[in-house]
């Protein structure tokens, strides 16, 4: 299948050195602590701004997500 073929080709290029491993680690450790992040600001009724903006960054977006996991709620 046609996707396979890709997904091939990209794991080939990571082998190979033409695209570097951070390209994919980045993105990803984005996605995974960026949301997660937004949600509980949402759901302790913090800031959504900062929330946002700290988890787009990275390493700080997992400090980001400590604080969201232990802050109290607000009132």
């Amino acid at each position: 299948m046609e996707i396979f073929d890709q997904i091939g080709t990209l794991f080939e290029m990571f082998r190979t050195g033409e695209l570097h491993l951070l390209y994919l680690i980045v993105p990803l450790q984005i996605v995974i602590f960026a949301f997660p992040c937004l949600m509980l600001a949402q759901y302790k009724s913090k800031n959504l701004r900062y929330a946002r903006a700290l988890g787009l960054i990275p390493i700080i977006n997992v400090g980001a997500l400590f604080y969201y996991l232990f802050a109290a709620p607000e009132k």
